[in-house]
């Protein structure tokens, strides 16, 4: 009975992976509010592979992913004084790859961000969204005008 509700489970909330993407981006979020400005390097990527193992992979790989997303919310705790950076990293790097964790795997999922990039990213939806309204506006006050 145990079994079957786990596996009911499993395929309810892990099947529908959508909130992990929007998980990372917000992962991503609080860590640019931290000193470090660390960032994470192609979310998609752990979307696709968590999903894809969960759709058509083996029982040991969603095994595998079914762990790394629960180290992961249990890494985040329940404010920013209880996360633990260290489990988080780890869950996240293992949703991509299985076996030894080494330093190319950290250098190649977390970046650190600059300033101005930091800037760019947030600024970029407005400045994109900016342009076409005032051309917009602008042929509207030529249309009246002229």
């Amino acid at each position: 009975m145990a079994e079957e509700r786990q596996t009911q489970v499993s395929k309810g909330i892990l099947c529908n992976l959508t909130w992990l993407r929007s998980g990372l981006k917000a992962c991503n979020g609080f860590l640019s509010t931290l000193p470090s400005r660390l960032t994470i390097v192609n979310q998609d990527e752990y979307y696709d592979a968590a999903y894809s193992a969960m759709i058509a992979g083996t029982k040991t790989d969603k095994k595998r992913i079914t762990k790394s997303l629960r180290n992961m919310i249990e890494a985040l705790g329940n404010d920013k004084k209880e996360f633990n950076f260290y489990k988080f990293v780890r869950a996240l790097i293992r949703i991509k790859r299985s076996g030894s964790l080494n330093w190319d795997n950290i250098r190649t999922s977390l970046k650190t961000e600059s300033r101005q990039d930091r800037l760019w990213h947030h600024c970029r939806p407005v400045i994109i969204y900016i342009v076409p309204i005032a051309s917009l506006i602008g042929s509207l006050i030529l249309g009246l005008l002229g």
